[in-house]
């Protein structure tokens, strides 16, 4: 092999070695990172408008949000050890806090996944250029160009940043990192190995397993020429920085949160998912738990364990028990997961990728998924000797992510720095094969074994493309955004997809119930509601419907009463059963045992309009009109959202009440029709 006019290669046959502060150039940077930002201000603006989960938190999404409220609130003190690693929803709490309006409110909603996901484009546009940046170092300068290309159009790094996840700040800063450790390899300098180390401590903060990146990249300073105390001291720095910004987490885990964690608590759990016997959606080693009554049998578990950090070793120590005595299992497991990351299709995580790209069509023209990189990447990796340069440190970082990534969940999420990374070896690939001075049987032998990794990692002997078909950790979370958008059909398919994965899915069923009782089908819903508290009898929603059925539907005060108490009792912050009872005592003209449960209703839903308009309601019915209208205004200063029809509707019938009766109703009127101002 000869060398090319560029410069890219060597007269030896190897990659030539450039100069190390060789830059790719304004125009080529500009190019590559206004690009890579432009596909995905095209991708949020199409999703924005047709994607019902836009600005609907779901899976892991929404508890990202929620940790980012919690920190609001609490001023970011923590009463337990992070769910999570912590950094992504400090993150998110910046445009939480900037965000006009009440959380509960769909216009800040929509406010705060603008803010975050077009700075997570801006973010990921930022790592396409630290891509090439490597690649420019590792491969030359038609490698970088190409590097840069690929992650700017590559199906998974442009779907996570859409999405309110960690993946998009986890993949900048993974590859961040590596570009920084092998800056440091070229200054030589204590401060680059401490801001190289810095860059790996805060990714391992965005997520948990790149804590593995730290001690790969200590490796650094042995793959270049120096004595040993100088890597040592190398090292060491590295660590350093690291450790600088880990322990402010651990210390708040064990100072604020009373228990001893590094980061935080999820990992036994995760582990246990990703390597538990069984073959099904949630226990294959490739998708999560789905939420619901599997996730929650695995955590009830370890219920009687105070400290987070012990049921995180709970389920560690289950799966590592379950691992010991089926070795050949587990390695066989371990198999499969490998296949699937290397695989050239995409598992599900928390949405469904393909229902995702049947709503957008900038996604559906982006290259299929991990389809073009990986195998190309595969290529690269084999023939790495020729094709890169100082590959020792990028080839130990995608092993160890790689091993990180199989011994927990395969998903796409997971993948998504995998493939960042491996644009370069797919960038050198591509490099090679456009190359003039490449040999004709070098580029047939590039080429021919690229399509035949194409082909081999394209097969589908799990079945996996059928298997998950609609297939996602929260499938009821992204019923219930669709139903709010109105596409009630759609709702339903995810709610009949929860209950295939999971027959006893109580909220499966409940949401099923009301899609029911809105079709007219009452005795269809008061099934599913027995279903629901049958498969869970600890599901407070589902007593509090089949309440409201019983009641305005049959007629059956007695047993819906009991359904009310029930649903109190499984939940002490359900407001809901605890208001339908007070409609019931209302209604039974016992006006002073009304008022208590009212009361405790708005206590702990006072955004919820409804039920401070009942109980104004009533403190007309008590003669005390002038309290009446406080509290109506209270009620329009509290909503976090605009009165639906049946709250404008009793809102109108008491302010009628007041201006009619101003001094409260007669002695001899008659009580109020039950089903007014009902749930």
């Amino acid at each position: 092999m000869t060398g090319s006019p560029d410069g890219d290669t060597s007269p030896a046959g190897g990659p030539a070695e450039p100069h190390s502060r060789e830059r790719l150039g304004g125009r080529a940077a500009a190019a590559i990172f206004l690009g890579a930002l432009l596909v995905r201000a095209i991708i949020l603006a199409d999703l924005s408008a047709h994607d019902p989960w836009f600005a609907s938190p779901v899976g892991d999404e929404r508890a990202n949000v929620e940790d980012a409220r919690r920190l609001l609130r609490d001023g970011f003190r923590i009463d337990e050890p992070y769910r999570a690693p912590p950094l992504y929803s400090h993150l998110l709490s910046i445009p939480l806090a900037l965000s006009p309006g009440e959380p509960s409110d769909p216009r800040a909603m929509r406010g705060l996944a603008w803010a975050m996901k077009g700075a997570q484009a801006l973010l990921d546009a930022g790592t396409a250029l630290l891509i090439a940046a490597l690649a420019l170092r590792l491969a030359g300068r038609r490698a970088a160009y190409w590097a840069g290309a690929i992650h700017a159009v590559a199906f998974l790094p442009v779907f996570a940043s859409a999405q309110l996840l960690d993946t998009t700040v986890a993949t900048f800063l993974a590859v961040l990192s590596l570009r920084l450790a092998l800056g440091a390899t070229e200054e030589r300098t204590a401060g680059a190995w401490v801001v190289a180390g810095t860059a790996a401590g805060l990714a391992a903060l965005s997520r948990e397993s790149l804590l593995l990146s730290v001690p790969v990249l200590a490796l650094a300073p042995w793959t270049i020429p120096g004595d040993r105390g100088d890597r040592l001291r190398s090292a060491a720095l590295l660590i350093a920085g690291a450790a600088t910004v880990i322990l402010p987490a651990t210390f708040a885990n064990h100072r604020l949160g009373g228990d001893r964690v590094l980061i935080a608590t999820g990992a036994g759990l995760e582990f246990r998912v990703g390597n538990r016997p069984g073959g099904g959606f949630g226990a294959d080693g490739l998708t999560r738990a789905t939420e619901g009554p599997a996730r929650r049998a695995l955590q009830r578990e370890t219920a009687h364990l105070e400290r987070p950090s012990e049921r995180s070793a709970h389920h560690a120590s289950i799966a590592r028990r379950e691992i010991a005595a089926h070795p050949l299992r587990f390695l066989g497991r371990i198999a499969t997961k490998a296949h699937a990351l290397l695989h050239t299709f995409d598992v599900p995580d928390h949405k469904d990728i393909a229902e995702q790209r049947e709503r957008s069509w900038p996604l559906r023209l982006l290259p299929g998924r991990s389809g073009v990189v990986i195998p190309l990447a595969l290529v690269g990796i084999i023939f790495s000797r020729s094709l890169l340069r100082r590959r020792a440190l990028l080839l130990l970082f995608l092993a160890a992510q790689s091993a990180a990534t199989v011994a927990f969940i395969v998903s796409a999420s997971a993948r998504t720095p995998l493939v960042a990374l491996a644009a370069i070896p797919a960038g050198a690939v591509l490099a090679e094969l456009s190359a003039h001075s490449t040999a004709p049987r070098r580029r047939t032998l590039l080429g021919g074994s690229a399509l035949l990794c194409a082909l081999l990692l394209a097969a589908d002997p799990h079945g996996w493309r059928e298997r998950f078909r609609g297939a996602a950790s929260d499938p009821v979370a992204l019923g219930a955004a669709l139903e709010g958008a109105g596409e009630i059909e759609g709702a339903r398919r995810w709610y009949l997809r929860a209950l295939e994965i999971d027959p006893g899915h109580a909220d499966a069923l409940t949401r099923l119930g009301r899609l029911a009782i809105a079709a007219g089908e009452i005795a269809e819903a008061e099934r599913l509601f027995r279903a629901a508290v049958a498969a869970d009898p600890a599901y407070a929603p589902g007593w509090d419907a089949l309440g409201i059925t019983l009641r305005i539907f049959t007629e059956r005060a007695e047993e819906a009463a009991e359904c009310f108490e029930r649903a109190a009792a499984a939940d002490p912050r359900s407001a809901s059963p605890r208001a339908s009872l007070g409609q019931m005592h209302e209604d039974a003209g016992r006006l002073a045992a009304a008022r208590p449960l009212y009361e405790t209703a708005r206590r702990l839903e006072p955004g919820t309009p409804l039920y401070g308009l009942l109980e104004a309601r009533l403190l007309w019915k008590l003669h005390r009109p002038d309290d009446a209208r406080s509290l109506l205004a209270i009620v329009e200063q509290n909503a976090l959202r605009e009165l639906d029809p049946q709250e404008r509707k009793l809102r109108k019938e008491i302010l009628e009440d007041l201006e009619l009766w101003p001094e409260g109703p007669p002695a001899v009127q008659a009580p109020q029709d039950p089903a007014a101002g009902g749930n």
